[in-house]
């Protein structure tokens, strides 16, 4: 989320650069409050110079998120996250878009041999 952005439209175009956003929205005095959910996909590939796959260890959040219990390794590990963002968008355009709470959670993971 670009903390420059400072209007309804500018969110707007912020969670349309994403692969699938949802958003809800309610006036509330001077402002409007905002539940952005984006879905989105991180991609773990190994270093040029480094091991010929890439690993997440056992301990790693978005692995225990997944619920798998041994390290993953790859030569792509793709995961799949939900990131929620609570938003304040105030009406005046001279006043930047606040990030009042976040949420950013694993919801899958796969990897490629």
């Amino acid at each position: 989320m670009d903390s420059q952005a400072s209007s309804a439209g500018d969110l707007a175009a912020l969670a349309g650069q994403e692969t699938a956003p949802s958003l809800c929205a309610a006036r509330s005095g001077d402002a409007t409050l905002a539940f952005v959910a984006l879905y989105s996909a991180d991609s773990v590939t190994p270093t040029p110079t480094g091991p010929p796959a890439a690993t997440l260890s056992a301990s790693s959040p978005d692995v225990i998120a997944t619920g798998h219990h041994e390290a993953v390794t790859g030569k792509k590990i793709i995961v799949s996250r939900t990131q929620i963002f609570l938003v304040r968008v105030p009406d005046s355009v001279t006043v930047p878009v606040t990030v009042l709470g976040l949420n950013d959670a694993a919801t899958a993971l796969s990897a490629s041999a």
